[in-house]
């Protein structure tokens, strides 16, 4: 029975100040397995049920849930605006290199969504002491298993507060590998550059997904 449902609807997300397109936002069903990543233009299609929870987020925006009953063809996304005052981190860790997926491929350790060459996969990473302040400075993506060779999005995400599952993205980067990043089957992506720490949450998702289709 699929009353209710849009075929495949296509929707544009825009910045509510500059309308201008928010590019590779998620885009997920809360809930449901499914979901799908906005192009470099902000667009994508999406089966919606009336009864569904659409969650949207992107680096620099506000997270976004949409009841299935009430989205529009065009979507707004609020920038975040608020600054933090600076804080003093103590008990600092540094993660120097955070190497994804698993020798052993009868483990799985990851999971996926999304349909074709959209397909996402994304891996929880728990930290062993809440109380600590981590800072990721390497990724490394076995390659040669997973045959990511082309242009890729790699997104840090937040657990979702509701669910657990990956919620607010905090984090993207398009990765082209060169010869330089890539060693033995593996790719070096280095973030020494980039802030990104995680302090008073018990675990994050890192994920890689190849571009989708504009």
């Amino acid at each position: 029975n699929r009353i209710g449902y849009s075929q495949n609807e296509q929707y544009k997300i825009v910045s509510r100040d500059s309308k201008k397109p928010v590019s590779y936002a998620t885009v997920k069903i809360v809930t449901k397995p499914g979901g799908v990543f906005a192009s470099e233009t902000g667009e994508f299609f999406l089966q919606v049920d009336q009864r569904d929870t659409i969650l949207i987020t992107s680096v620099g925006f506000e997270p976004l849930r949409i009841a299935g009953s009430q989205i529009q063809s065009v979507i707004e996304m609020i920038p975040k605006t608020v600054k933090l005052p600076p804080v003093e981190i103590r008990n600092k860790k540094e993660i120097k290199e955070l190497l994804l997926g698993n020798s052993d491929l009868k483990k799985k350790p990851w999971s996926y969504w999304g349909p074709g060459m959209s397909v996402e996969f994304a891996q929880k990473i728990i930290f062993p002491d809440i109380s600590k302040t981590y800072h990721i400075k390497r990724v490394i993506i076995p390659v040669r298993t997973l045959r990511c060779y082309g242009t890729f999005l790699l997104r840090f995400y937040l657990p979702d507060t509701l669910n657990g599952l990956p919620g607010e993205e905090v984090f993207l980067r398009k990765i082209q590998p060169d010869k330089k990043m890539v060693k033995k089957g593996m790719v070096y992506i280095d973030l020494y550059e980039e802030d990104l720490t995680f302090h008073d949450v018990p675990f994050f998702y890192v994920s890689f997904s190849w571009l989708p289709e504009t």
